[in-house]
């Protein structure tokens, strides 16, 4: 399947097989309503947007997603992705469903708001020029570590270490947890409310801002 002209291609059953995006003609969107077990899905671009509606499954082992594209995960779909590449600043990703889980290391550049739940099965990497806004829970089965401005209003769990990098400044308004480690390293770091707990010890380095409120 090829989309492009701006179309929306809707799978409303199941489907299995390849997407292949036409950025340079327009590209399009991909809205499904059924179940999605693809084996490739390629060239998503510039102006080319997935959609995984309420009751929707989207299921593929890798995706990468570039340019002003989009990934939306609405209320009751379920997403399963095995390595997912958002490494360009301009992508964005919405989560709205109790059910994406990405099945390795996720490290990221692009603008990521959840207000669902997040799973992370490997170490989740808010790189330099990302942007991340969480009021959902994100669950990490491995590390945590932010290297670029975060919000949180839900709730964070890593089941190692956490490390708050690099001069970004974060703000915490309800749960931050690890098993490990949480180290605060030369970072600007807000609590208004929220709960920091670490099953291990907390770090204050460098030049690192605590402010409590």
């Amino acid at each position: 399947v090829t989309i492009k002209g701006g179309k929306t291609y809707c799978i409303k059953t199941t489907f299995t097989g390849s997407i292949n995006f036409d950025a340079w003609q327009g590209g399009g969107t991909l809205r499904i309503c059924g179940t999605a077990n693809i084996s490739n899905i390629n060239g998503v671009n510039n102006n080319c947007n997935i959609i995984v509606s309420d009751g929707g499954v989207f299921n593929t082992n890798n995706l990468v997603i570039e340019g002003t594209s989009s990934f939306k995960a609405f209320e009751n779909s379920q997403v399963t992705i095995g390595n997912f590449n958002m490494n360009q600043t301009t992508p964005k990703l919405y989560i709205y469903t109790n059910s994406f889980t990405i099945n390795s290391t996720f490290s990221t550049n692009a603008k990521i708001y959840n207000y669902g739940t997040f799973a992370i099965n490997g170490n989740f990497n808010i790189n330099s020029n990302a942007v991340v806004e969480n009021y959902g829970d994100i669950n990490v089965s491995g590390s945590f570590e932010a290297n670029q401005n975060f919000t949180n209003e839900g709730k964070i769990y890593s089941q190692s270490h956490m490390n708050f990098n690099a001069n970004a400044v974060i703000v915490n308004k309800c749960l931050i947890k690890a098993d490990g480690n949480v180290n605060f390293n030369n970072t600007n770091f807000t609590n208004i409310h929220g709960t920091v707990i670490s099953g291990d010890e907390m770090h204050v380095n460098g030049g690192a801002q605590l402010i409590l409120q």
